[in-house]
């Protein structure tokens, strides 16, 4: 019995060992900043406001850096575009309204990407935009339209934006033992285009709002739990003779 019990303890010790090498998920941070199509951010510790999106990096305390996981959602709101005739023609127009958003960082965010002829590392962060199409008619004499922007955004979903590649590691320039920070930061532009066919038109627009919110995790694997202490089994000499003093206990209370 005591054998087993020294089994099952051993086999809890190399599970409790296993279970601390997998794949762990830190908490998700976030950031974001809502202004006008055009904003820009300009970094970190300037005197004007618009600071790059902070976040922490990871805490070697916790374990080994295995992935950095980025998502990020652009959404638009807001704004007008229209346009007004010029002549008695009548006119028929398309206006698109919207904005972009590029994302960067002085980390090495990345991605590997599996081509025909081999894999090969791009940026992480691709020129995001986005856009509504309107089209109307102008009677002319002169004719006015203008169409107000709808809520449009786009979501990227959780990516691991780095691994190793070639030898080289991408890891180390986000591992910190002391809570330092790094940003992320992003460049907007707005969407305004007014084309006609017919009688000729003028455009007029107001940018749209956007936000832009991203969000950052860490996979690791924590680091290694000391193993447990054996089980103490006692002696064999011990063993006997707490038997025999126990025999000797349970005859006396017979003999009564």
């Amino acid at each position: 019995m005591l054998k087993k019990s020294a089994l099952i303890f051993a086999l809890l010790g190399s599970l409790t060992s296993f279970t601390s090498m997998a794949s762990l998920i830190t908490t998700t941070q976030t950031d974001n900043f809502t202004g006008i199509a055009g904003n820009d951010s300009i970094g970190a510790g300037t005197e004007q406001s618009n600071s790059d999106l902070q976040f922490v990096k990871f805490d070697t305390s916790l374990g080994d850096l295995i992935g950095v996981n980025v998502s990020y959602t652009f959404s638009i709101f807001g704004g007008s575009i229209g346009a007004t005739s010029l002549t008695s023609d009548t006119s028929d127009v398309t206006a698109t309204l919207g904005a972009d958003i590029q994302l960067g960082s002085d980390l090495p965010f990345g991605k590997i990407v599996v081509g025909t002829f081999g894999s090969s590392v791009v940026p992480m962060f691709d020129k995001t935009t986005v856009a509504e199409t309107f089209e109307f008619s102008l009677a002319g004499d002169p004719d006015t339209n203008t169409v107000a922007g709808v809520s449009l955004f786009d979501n990227t979903g959780f990516v691991t934006a780095l691994d190793s590649f070639d030898g080289n590691d991408f890891l180390t320039p986000f591992k910190t033992a002391s809570a330092e920070t790094f940003g992320i930061n992003f460049a907007t532009g707005s969407i305004n285009q007014v084309d006609s066919t017919g009688g000729g038109t003028q455009g007029n627009f107001t940018a749209v709002s956007f936000d832009i919110e991203v969000s950052l995790n860490y996979t690791y694997t924590a680091a290694p739990l000391p193993p447990a202490p054996p089980v103490g089994v006692p002696e064999p000499a011990v063993f006997a003779f707490g038997l025999l003093m126990l025999c000797a206990v349970t005859g006396r209370k017979f003999l009564k």
